[in-house]
């Protein structure tokens, strides 16, 4: 910015300056330093059963997202 001092600063020349920045400081390594701080690093694939399915195996609705009953 020291090339552009007397330049104001739009909006939109904040956006691209933040995504730029942004861009060449966020890794993948701190992404998951992030998740790893609040304990939520490690999923573990196996912590549903096969029986916690068993309703949406025997109906068929495998893929369905319940709906929320209007009353």
């Amino acid at each position: 910015m020291k090339v552009n001092a007397q330049r104001i600063i739009r909006p939109d020349d904040f956006a691209a300056l933040f995504c730029h920045a942004y861009s060449h400081v966020a890794t993948i390594f701190k992404d998951l330093s992030g998740f790893k701080a609040t304990g939520i690093l490690h999923l573990d694939a196996n912590i549903f059963a096969n029986e916690d399915f068993a309703f949406e195996m025997e109906t068929g609705n495998l893929n369905t997202v319940p709906q929320a009953s209007s009353s």
